[in-house]
């Protein structure tokens, strides 16, 4: 399992390590407010996620926060909605002392809070040899505005693979075996969509497979068939919304949701594929700890699970892209010793001796190129499957991902103003719309008609057009 792992990684810890602190600790050294100083950071993270963070910025307390007299408040502030919702509730209210100092969040809300002018250019304090350690698409994914300048740093990325039960896909592929390879199978949608339809008649109904997240299938599909759904100019941004490559979609998405072979059932597909109401799903790789020791099985007896982890699909005609997500840091302008404090905090907080803690023990992968490539990341990864058994889910992910960094193109869209909530629109549209088809085929399949009288009724064109016409209308309206 980690040959591939062990041939990514060559370069020795010891240079890398030695050499990247060498310019940190340059850059922060030149940083320090002239005065004693208090600053308030604000996260969404939660249980050991928190618990890490905490311990991190209590340790930062203690050693380069002493030495340079800045003190941090850490708070965490529910989920990245609340505390997206709650910042731009404050910035609006015009109640300045009461906005963090440093804060997570995603690209979509911080590009509204820069239009806005709140934000600080995190170029005036990091150098081009500071910015180089990350890598550029990292980068890109802060660059927000007419400006393009830096407001949003990274501090761990994930992305998304697929989780296998291999003793349901064992049990099924005794008898349908021209699906016997899992790496063939869920390597492209439409073997998937196959596999679904034979899955389900096979298991009598269940679904094989479900999305963790509609919204980035329909983001990277897109991208993956050469369309960026989303695009920002000056500021302002742009829907593609492309009749043939949201064709393709809807037709995967909405034709095995509507026969049965696609699902949701839980708030979240680990409880799921938890139930044996699944099979596969794709998951963020930051789920790992989240994945079931044991499922019930399709007899009814709760067994332990044996998972595979599996890169992102791709479209058989389509480029090998996968997402990039996880909350960066913004830095709030205020005084200059709050926003010297702020990004002393952020440079020490992507330094790889924390930055790869933190990310492995939440689930995530640092987000520098030296810590990417280092020794120290691979004896992290390897420690977690001696030491505790309870992580190999999570381990198995963060391995998965950082191969998937070498066979896939990791791609974020453009963020702008409002980009966020057109995007739940865009998933929730199709969402909606699947499973009230999917809801009236079941009333019918029980008032007698046959399952092949009913396909064409309610997969063709006609539909497509409904769906598609509804929905350039809505985002029409929203972008007004």
């Amino acid at each position: 399992m980690y040959r591939l792992l062990k041939g990514l990684l060559i370069i020795a810890i010891s240079f890398q390590i030695a050499g990247f602190n060498a310019c940190r600790q340059s850059s922060l050294s030149e940083l320090a407010p002239e005065e004693p100083v208090s600053i308030k950071f604000w996260h969404y993270y939660s249980e050991e996620k928190e618990d890490r963070l905490n311990q991190m910025v209590e340790s930062f307390n203690t050693s380069v926060g002493d030495d340079k007299q800045i003190s941090v408040e850490i708070t965490g502030i529910g989920s990245i909605d609340v505390l997206s919702s709650t910042v731009l509730t404050l910035v609006g209210s015009g109640r300045q002392d009461e906005l963090p100092n440093l804060f997570s969040t995603y690209p979509d809300m911080a590009s509204e809070l820069a239009a806005q002018s709140k934000l600080v250019d995190l170029n005036v304090f990091m150098s081009e040899s500071d910015l180089e350690v990350f890598p550029e698409s990292y980068l890109e994914d802060g660059r927000l505005g007419e400006d393009q300048q830096i407001y949003v740093l990274p501090l761990a990325r994930a992305s998304e693979v697929v989780a296998l039960n291999l003793d349901i896909w064992e049990a099924f592929t005794e008898d349908c075996s021209r699906f016997q390879d899992p790496e063939k199978v869920f390597a492209n949608w439409e073997s998937i969509s196959a596999a679904a339809q034979a899955y389900q008649r096979w298991s009598g109904g269940k679904a094989l497979f479900g999305f963790d997240s509609l919204a980035n299938f329909i983001i990277i599909g897109n991208r993956q068939l050469g369309i960026d759904l989303f695009e920002s100019h000056q500021g302002s941004g742009r829907i593609n919304l492309d009749r043939e490559t949201m064709y393709q979609l809807w037709s995967i998405y909405y034709k095995n949701t509507v026969v049965g072979g696609f699902s949701a059932y839980s708030q979240f597909r680990s409880d799921d594929l938890a139930a044996g109401d699944l099979a596969a799903a794709a998951i963020s790789t930051s789920a790992g700890h989240y994945l079931p020791e044991t499922y019930i099985s399709l007899d009814g007896d709760e067994r332990m699970t044996s998972l595979r982890i599996l890169p992102y699909p791709v479209f058989e005609q389509g480029e090998a892209v996968s997402v990039q997500q996880g909350a960066g840091l913004a830095v709030m302008k205020s005084d200059t010793d709050k926003e010297i404090a702020s990004a002393v905090l952020l440079q020490w907080l992507t330094r790889p001796e924390q930055n790869i803690s933190f990310a492995i023990e939440s689930g995530y992968l640092p987000v520098t190129k030296p810590a990417l490539e280092s020794h120290l990341l691979q004896s992290k990864l390897e420690m977690k499957t001696v030491s505790n058994s309870d992580e190999r889910y999570n381990m198995m992910c963060l391995t998965a991902f950082l191969e998937q960094l070498h066979t896939h193109r990791c791609y974020a869209p453009e963020p702008f103003p409002g980009s966020f909530s057109i995007r739940g629109m865009i998933s929730s549209s199709l969402r909606h719309f699947s499973d009230q088809a999917r809801e009236q085929y079941v009333s019918d399949l029980e008032a007698g008609y046959r399952p092949d009288d009913l396909f064409d009724i309610y997969i063709n064109d006609a539909v497509f057009e409904k769906w598609y016409s509804q929905l350039v209308v809505d985002l029409e309206r929203q972008l007004n």
